[in-house]
């Protein structure tokens, strides 16, 4: 798990264990150690999640990673992992629920020019799901479109 992604699942209060876990998992894989980074790596994935932040914050202080990527970097991060789970996704509702999610995001970033599409998309499913007879695309079309996006 990226560390950027790490830091928006704490900041929004989403965090688990397997979070934390995974991310000592791929700080090891990346060539990073530390004593508590070790240990944190060795837990199970149910564990207790006081437990196991108390050993990020000290992988955290062994590794001299004393600040978090900014609010934007973090939720850009998180945006990738959604859109690689839009890819695997097949039924529409868990698709629908992975754009609002995105769309939520580009809220919080205040609109970034480049996220709008996530805007448009969130218009398209709402007119798919409360709005079918005027809607401009048809379900499979905007499933198609989602991924699609989510690709890019």
């Amino acid at each position: 798990m990226e560390t950027a992604v790490l830091f928006y699942k704490i900041e929004k209060e989403m965090v688990t264990a397997e979070d934390y876990v995974m991310w000592a998992y791929s700080m090891l894989e990346k060539g990073f150690s530390s004593p508590s980074l070790g240990i944190l790596a060795s837990f199970d994935k149910g564990s207790n999640l006081f437990e196991v932040e108390g050993y990020f914050h000290k992988s955290c202080r062994e590794l001299e990673i004393d600040t978090a990527p900014g609010y934007e970097v973090c939720a850009r991060a998180y945006m990738r992992v959604l859109a690689e789970e839009i890819g695997k996704r097949e039924q529409p509702s868990e698709v629908y629920e992975l754009a609002y999610e995105m769309f939520h995001i580009v809220r919080e970033l205040d609109y970034p020019e480049d996220l709008m599409v996530w805007y448009d998309i969130s218009e398209k499913i709402d007119g798919v799901l409360y709005d079918p007879a005027n809607s401009t695309i048809d379900s499979a079309g905007l499933i198609l479109l989602i991924k699609r996006t989510a690709k890019s």
